[in-house]
């Protein structure tokens, strides 16, 4: 809990590639040949909310690197009902089983705000993930999704929904571009692996406090320090190893000039 902060990511970072506009982190992270041999085979796309995107059991077809938007890895029960294990925006990649050579994925990957992906044939992503640059930075960030994984578990079991509720919304804040994302109540709840009148109950409580807005699905976070004291410990837990988690506490630097 005592790391050092890493810099905060600006818009300043991203750069231009192929007419394209990357901002994804892990693009950034890795030399500018392997970059380039990445963006030669991706096709950037812009899924439906909802979008399956890996299934359980399935041989991935893509690997995915979000450039906006943020897509969510579920553990399905049996009765078909889901809850978030890991969430996923510029920060990361989706498409675990085709770093770490499991072949079959063990997890779904929905699509849950809108955005754009850089997508990745598998072949050509197993490819260039060899390389030994592209697979430190995958692996690095791996692990960094098993400890949000891990601390998201022991959050969903001791903390309150209300607290829980402004931790999803800040993690997903901190992961998409501007401070306006698409959400309804049941993707919410469904994250949160929570009834859908309890979310309801604890998002209109956040935005009575004044934290957030919320009209026709859409969400405005308002006041990012005051969501910040409602969250549970497990934000700040998790923020400090966030890429665009500044010194100061603030999530990322674009967020911090719009005050």
């Amino acid at each position: 809990m005592g790391s050092r902060p890493r810099r905060a990511f600006t818009r300043a970072d991203s750069i231009r590639c192929r007419h394209l506009t990357v901002a994804n982190r892990l693009l950034l992270q890795i030399p500018d040949q392997d970059r380039a041999a990445i963006l030669r085979q991706a096709e950037l796309i812009a899924p439906n909310v909802g979008d399956v995107l890996q299934e359980i059991g399935e041989v991935p077809a893509f690997g995915y690197f979000p450039e906006s938007g943020l897509g969510s890895i579920v553990a399905v029960m049996e009765d078909g009902s889901m809850t978030e294990a890991a969430s996923v925006g510029l920060d990361g990649f989706l498409g675990a089983s085709l770093v770490t050579g499991t072949g079959r994925s063990s997890t779904r990957i929905v699509w849950q705000v809108p955005g754009e992906a850089h997508r990745v044939p598998a072949a050509a992503f197993r490819d260039v993930a060899g390389r030994p640059a592209v697979r430190t930075a995958l692996l690095g960030y791996l692990q960094e999704m098993m400890d949000q994984m891990s601390q998201v578990a022991g959050c969903n079991r001791r903390h309150s929904l209300s607290a829980r509720a402004a931790r999803w919304l800040l993690m997903t804040d901190d992961r998409v571009i501007g401070n306006v994302f698409q959400l309804t109540h049941e993707f919410l709840a469904t994250m949160l692996g929570a009834d859908r009148p309890k979310v309801t109950l604890a998002a209109r409580d956040l935005r009575e406090r004044g934290l957030i807005t919320y009209r026709r699905g859409v969400v405005t976070v308002l006041d990012r320090p005051g969501l910040e004291a409602a969250a549970c410990e497990c934000y700040e837990v998790l923020a400090r190893a966030f890429p665009g988690r500044s010194a100061g506490g603030v999530g990322s630097a674009w967020k911090a000039a719009r005050r």
